[in-house]
């Protein structure tokens, strides 16, 4: 498994230069962009944390009967994700902008567990370890706004405006000053993760180059399909990697357990569409996905942070 990771940087590299030529050369059809999202649905994107339930129990090793302990792991991870649900609809700015940032701690901990699993040597310190998670969850959510604040706008009004009377006013977002400071700490945490790295770490170059890719990746793909690429087929196809790998687990068998609470989460996204009818233009409707991958992201982040911590990622002498 580990030297299959070194090529991931190189075909998201390579990914970018071809979506980047195709979309120069008009050779892609209006709405391609939402092909990643639709993906996403049925591969790894959604399905990703179908499996948090199991996670959960084994994490927490209850002594109530299984049935019990079962019904009380989704009784809370659903209160969680109603909480959400219901804070778009009272205050959907202030949602969306925590979305954001959570988001962002809960994709570069996700790397930052792949490259401390690959070499825990790379890292001098809790401290860099804490840096580089910045690092990469900056990636997806800050070079979008660089590169493309209008659309970064757009996707924000999209999401916000289906819960407000009023629509949404993100232009902020398309200040120079806003691109800037965004692009300079997307790129200063990078400088300081390298900076901060042990020189003998077998892996010091490699991590670089996979920043780099991935920045590329971001810098030059259209930001909605970028991050909907990103979101099922790097952050997504990992985790399911992850919790394949200790039982062994085939595709197949992920697949036959992940199916019951994927199906919950579609039924969970068509009742969201009933309850605010966004319509049937694209840029409403990913909107609406992006409120539910919101409600479902809070709980399956402590999870994944819970297993972290099991992991011992943050112990002081790793």
């Amino acid at each position: 498994m580990k030297s299959r990771e070194t090529i991931w940087p190189w075909t998201a590299f390579a990914a970018a230069l071809v979506g980047w030529l195709a979309g120069r050369g008009g050779m892609l059809p209006a709405g391609w962009w939402l092909v990643p999202w639709v993906l996403s649905l049925g591969f790894f994107g959604l399905p990703h944390g179908a499996m948090d339930h199991e996670v959960l129990l084994r994490l927490w090793r209850p002594t109530l009967p299984p049935r019990r302990a079962l019904g009380a792991v989704l009784a809370v991870y659903l209160a969680a994700s109603l909480l959400v649900f219901l804070g778009w609809f009272a205050a959907p700015r202030v949602v969306f902008t925590g979305f954001i940032g959570l988001t962002w701690a809960h994709w570069g901990l996700a790397d930052l567990w792949w490259s401390w699993r690959r070499d825990s040597a790379y890292f001098s310190s809790r401290c860099h370890r804490g840096v580089f998670a910045a690092w990469r969850g900056a990636l997806p959510m800050l070079i979008p706004l660089a590169v493309d604040p209008a659309l970064y706008r757009q996707t924000a009004e999209s999401v916000c405006n289906p819960f407000l009377s009023q629509p949404a006013n993100f232009h902020w977002l398309e200040l120079d000053a806003v691109r800037l400071t965004a692009l300079g700490i997307a790129l200063g945490l990078g400088v300081s993760d390298f900076v901060l790295a042990r020189c003998e770490a077998r892996t010091r170059w490699l991590n670089l180059a996979e920043g780099l890719a991935v920045l590329a990746f971001f810098g030059l793909l259209p930001a909605l399909a970028s991050v909907g690429f990103y979101f099922a087929f790097w952050h997504g196809l990992r985790h399911v990697r992850r919790l394949m790998a200790p039982e062994g687990m085939s595709w197949g068998q992920f697949a036959w357990r992940a199916t019951p609470a994927t199906l919950g989460a579609l039924a969970m996204l068509g009742l969201l569409a009933l309850l605010v009818r966004p319509g049937a233009a694209p840029g409403k409707v990913v909107g609406i996905y992006l409120s539910l991958i919101a409600a479902l992201t809070v709980p399956h982040a402590v999870t994944v942070t819970w297993m972290d911590t099991r992991d011992k990622i943050w112990r002081p002498d790793r």
